[in-house]
């Protein structure tokens, strides 16, 4: 007899709980936190037009067919022609690093103490890791088997066939969306890696505008350089040096100067933050 009365408190929490998101998701907070949702391989399946696999991290990775891509921007925008490879479709969760670290083929995070409540905390498992420098995230893409990837392979990933510049169809800062961007600190933080749907690009690509900056293998030589070509093995040059590195995408610090595709920011390679993470490339 005593079961009954703690499965009606259950069920009466419960329905509160239910009731509270229902009005803060309408009507206190409205429209956008609604649209956060956890990152599954069913659900990112569904938004692939090309073929893509399970990595070993539990994230899907996505075939970017060979063919022509627009990369750059300016006098400097080109087409180029690429390989097919896979690349993740999203960033790199800090439970994935946490993998990697545990199995002692990863360092930890940069700024140990400041951010072991959120390696250690189940409850942010889901962030993209960040804290992590270009030689970290290099090492854990290789440990996968891949790397991180060429500016040109994350452009052509993030920007499709057509060369999109952001993910909303006009590029005006009046038109961003912030049901496919973590920018203009608009969630107050990160959001976990993945979970705002909206966000898939051309190739189904999650979270390539806002939430974290990615690092890619080039060395940063210029905002207005042209983007590098060639096999990744011979753009990771100076691999154990402290020169400054490209990171794509913007993050949800960041304004729409710093999200559209054709954007670069650089930090040496050696410099983590709060705000840098990354994805990896494979070339099989």
């Amino acid at each position: 007899m005593r079961k009954r009365p703690l499965i009606v408190l259950f069920v009466v929490i419960l329905a509160g709980v239910a009731a509270g998101w229902t009005v803060f998701s309408k009507w206190i907070r409205p429209n956008h936190y609604q649209l956060l949702r956890p990152y599954t391989v069913w659900g990112g399946a569904k938004l692939v037009p090309t073929q893509y696999r399970l990595g070993e991290n539990g994230s899907l990775q996505i075939l970017i067919p060979a063919g022509m891509a627009t990369v750059g921007k300016g006098g400097y925008e080109e087409r180029i022609t690429l390989p097919d490879y896979w690349i993740d479709q999203r960033p790199v969760t800090i439970r994935d690093y946490k993998a990697c670290f545990q199995q002692g083929n990863c360092d930890w995070p940069h700024y140990r103490g400041d951010y072991a409540k959120y390696f250690s905390n189940f409850i942010y498992q889901w962030l993209p890791v960040t804290f992590i420098s270009w030689q970290q995230a290099q090492a854990y893409c290789e440990g996968m088997g891949g790397h991180l990837p060429t500016e040109a392979q994350w452009e052509k990933a993030a920007r499709g066939t057509d060369g999109l510049v952001t993910l909303w169809a006009d590029d005006d800062d009046e038109k961003k969306d912030y049901r496919m961007a973590n920018l203009d600190l608009f969630y107050s933080w990160l959001t976990p890696s993945g979970w705002l749907p909206r966000s898939a690009g051309p190739y189904g690509l999650l979270d390539t505008a806002g939430n974290v900056r990615e690092w890619v293998i080039d060395v940063y030589q210029g905002d207005d350089a042209p983007v590098q070509q060639g096999d990744w093995t011979g753009l990771v040059m100076d691999r154990y040096e402290n020169v400054p590195r490209i990171l794509k995408g913007g993050s949800f610090l960041d304004d729409m100067a710093h999200v559209r595709f054709t954007a670069r920011d650089a930090h040496e390679a050696n410099s983590p933050g709060v705000n840098r993470g990354f994805r990896c490339a494979f070339e099989e």
